[in-house]
């Protein structure tokens, strides 16, 4: 909820990604109507429908966002927040960076992102099908965790945070030594690991 003017809204909202009801919506402009300010969002992925949210809406949310692993197109990349001056309190490409460097806008249209913002991932055992199927090179499956395969040498590999961190089969992950004090935080996230 905000107690914001209309230029206010406009400076902080306008062209960004906010979380409305747990989803993610971009905020294509703000008005001032007969019942106070009005944000124009539009759903994602696609944009394809305005939806008209009042501003003290409860239901508003910019600036608590769980952000993490998101998949997008064949792959998994670790979405961060940069800090920046600025004003804008909600999502967009300046205020934002991901492992892989894709184009933050591009990945707004994509539905899988939209759900990993959304705190959705598929199981570990949907993204390892995946991978050997040669549908993706890699995927999230918590916004901590993803899984990958070495095209090369065929065995899998488990990042945390963008951190290659074991290595093995995925029914039995292989974490070095020097990774251990993850061990707990990996079988809480329901991953096998030596």
């Amino acid at each position: 909820m905000y107690q914001y003017d209309r230029e206010q809204a406009k400076q902080k909202l306008a062209g960004t990604v906010i979380m409305y009801k747990d989803k993610p919506v971009y905020i294509g402009d703000v008005k001032q109507g007969g019942g106070g300010v009005v944000l124009l969002a539009y759903n994602l992925p696609g944009y394809d429908k305005e939806v008209l949210l009042k501003i003290d809406d409860n239901n508003l949310d910019g600036l608590n966002f769980k952000l993490g692993y998101v998949n997008y197109k064949d792959t998994a990349t670790y979405l961060t927040r940069v800090p920046r001056r600025q004003y804008s309190q909600g999502l967009r490409g300046e205020n934002t960076s991901n492992s892989l460097g894709y184009n933050f806008e591009q990945m707004t249209h994509d539905p899988n992102f939209c759900e990993n913002l959304s705190g959705k991932y598929p199981s570990f055992d949907d993204c390892v099908s995946s991978i050997e199927t040669g549908k993706n090179r890699s995927r999230a499956f918590h916004r901590r965790f993803a899984i990958s395969r070495d095209a090369e040498l065929g065995f899998y590999q488990l990042e945390y945070k963008s951190q290659r961190i074991a290595y093995g089969d995925p029914g039995n992950f292989v974490l070095p030594s020097h990774m251990q004090y993850l061990s707990e935080v990996i079988r809480s996230a329901g991953v096998k690991i030596k």
